[in-house]
């Protein structure tokens, strides 16, 4: 085998360039507020999506985490839990839920960029994962990745 590859996957590289990305789009929306700001309607009404995104986000999250330790450890390919739904569960968490779910809590249309820049990343960084599962679990990767999603249930 001639790809390594730790627990982590790519997944460093996503989520820390995407944190980033969050933590200059905060600093910039809290300096110049008139500029990100979505104040055209009420706080709260950004407060319930953002916590249940936020929620639904971090519960995916460590649904997936709990699997992948599981089947990590053992030297399985997931494929039960959130891995029936997605491939690729815990970018899922932070692209869909939790990223835009910190958007809308903090009311910024720039806070909220954070979820495609880091869905950016993750086409860019996701080829190199998918290759060296393919070359770990061969056939088995093959049917399990042309019948599961990569990253939206389905």
């Amino acid at each position: 085998m001639s790809i390594k590859m730790s627990i982590w996957g790519v997944g460093r590289q996503i989520l820390f360039s995407s944190l980033a990305w969050l933590g200059l789009t905060i600093a910039l929306t809290r300096l110049f507020p008139g500029l990100f700001l979505m104040d055209f309607l009420p706080p709260f009404v950004f407060l319930v999506p953002g916590l249940l995104l936020l929620g639904a986000g971090v519960m995916l999250w460590i649904w997936s985490l709990s699997a992948l330790y599981d089947g990590f450890s053992q030297g399985l390919l997931l494929k039960d839990g959130p891995y029936a739904y997605m491939r690729h569960p815990l970018y899922s968490a932070f692209i869909l839920f939790i990223f835009p779910g910190l958007g809308f809590l903090f009311q910024s249309w720039l806070v909220l960029t954070t979820g495609l820049f880091a869905f950016i990343l993750f086409r860019l960084f996701i080829g190199r994962e998918e290759e060296y599962l393919e070359e770990k679990f061969g056939k088995q990767y093959r049917e399990y990745s042309s019948t599961v999603r990569s990253l939206f249930p389905g």
